[in-house]
């Protein structure tokens, strides 16, 4: 099995449609997907479709972007099995894309302020399905002539470093993301650990009632990914692996999907 078990589209801040990410999955030889868009459970029949179309086993999945307020760091949660009809996972991703949503028109209509030939018309096609990113805002403003790359001087200028771009969102606690997914019938996973820095808030997780944990994705190294599987053993976590998938709006990495994957999955059901 090489399972792949974050995995991203352009339904959030992927630049390939869900069909682009099954075929890719299928030439890669990938036999395990789970679809991992940020803070939505959009499309989860059509990934069904798609899976089927490609001959790829599929796991409904969700991030939850969310927020360790104890040491102010950002902390994101993967929800494999995700299902809807849960009131306080379904509040609380309905307001986190409220709010992103709300931030990026202000933040196009502050360009345009600013003197930017943009408008809102730019994003019919160029957004994710609850709205659009700032990657999707900077692609319209690489099209316009006024930037080269998406996260390049621009970017840091506008939304970075206390810039006029950049807006915040009240994201759910890490330990209320993780609630909220167990309670709701997912295995809630810690992802991609070292990037925030987030090992320091596993015990907590773990009570909260977290499942796994990433040891293999774009950023980690051998010896994190070694103390990582450690931490995972003394907490009786599951492993988890994925490529976090975003396609050429991919900041950290260039992965592909199944560029990082674990061959055993023991969560299958």
């Amino acid at each position: 099995m090489k399972a792949d078990l974050h995995v991203h589209t352009s339904y959030t801040d992927c630049s390939d449609t869900p069909e682009e990410v099954f075929r890719m999955a299928k030439n890669n030889g990938v036999t395990l997907i789970s679809i991992t868009d940020h803070d939505t459970m959009y499309g989860v029949e059509e990934h069904r479709v798609l899976a089927e179309k490609y001959g790829v086993q599929y796991i409904p999945g969700i991030e939850i972007s969310a927020y360790d307020y104890k040491r102010n760091k950002s902390c994101h949660i993967i929800g494999l099995y995700v299902q809807s009809g849960f009131r306080a996972l379904d509040d609380m991703i309905a307001s986190t894309t409220k709010q992103r949503h709300s931030n990026g028109v202000k933040q196009v209509e502050k360009l345009i302020a600013l003197g930017y030939d943009i408008s809102l018309e730019d994003f019919k096609e160029t957004r994710g399905i609850h709205g659009f990113y700032k990657q999707h805002i900077m692609e319209v403003l690489i099209k316009k002539g006024y930037a080269s790359n998406i996260y390049g001087e621009f970017y840091c200028k506008m939304f970075k470093n206390s810039g006029p771009l950049e807006m915040r969102i009240a994201y759910p606690s890490h330990i209320d993301a993780t609630r909220a997914l167990r309670e709701s019938g997912a295995i809630p996973i810690l992802a991609h650990p070292t990037v925030y820095d987030n090992l320091d808030a596993l015990k907590e997780l773990v009570s909260s009632g977290l499942m796994g944990i990433e040891a293999s994705y774009p950023s980690v190294t051998t010896k994190q990914s070694e103390r990582i599987k450690e931490l995972a053993m003394e907490h009786s976590l599951f492993l988890s692996a994925g490529s976090d998938y975003h396609g050429r709006y991919g900041e950290r990495n260039k992965s592909f999907v199944g560029s990082n994957y674990i061959n055993e999955f023991e969560l299958l059901r």
